[in-house]
C-alpha cells in the first residue's frame, strides 16, 4: 500500500529570473509557514539533459544556505506524479 502524499501548496518558478524566483519563493515559504502548511511543491522544470536550468541548479543552494533555510525541514525530488526531477517536495518546519 502506498502512502498518500497531501500537498499543502505549490509554486511554479518557470520563466522567472533568479532574483524574481528567489523573491517569490521567499514570500511563498514565509506565507506557507505562517499558514502552518507542512508539505509544498516547488516546480523548477527539468531543463535539458546537458544543461539543467539555473533555478533548478540554485534551488537546493537557496534552501540550504540562505535565509530560506529557516523554513525548511527537508526536501527531496518530487514523486513522478508531482513533477519528478522538475520539482522538489519540501517539508516545512513548524512555526
Amino acid at each position: 500500500m502506498r502512502k498518500q502524499i497531501i500537498i499543502d501548496g505549490k509554486i511554479d518558478l518557470h520563466g522567472y529570473t533568479q532574483d524574481q524566483a528567489f523573491d517569490s519563493l521567499s514570500r511563498f515559504l514565509s506565507d506557507s509557514c505562517a499558514e502552518q502548511k507542512r508539505l509544498v511543491i516547488i516546480v523548477t522544470g527539468k531543463g535539458s539533459p546537458d544543461k539543467p536550468g539555473i533555478i533548478k541548479t540554485m534551488l537546493p543552494r537557496w534552501l540550504e544556505y540562505t535565509s530560506l533555510k529557516r523554513y525548511v525541514s527537508s526536501y527531496e525530488t518530487a514523486p513522478i506524479n508531482f513533477g519528478g526531477s522538475g520539482a522538489l517536495l519540501v517539508k516545512l518546519k513548524k512555526s
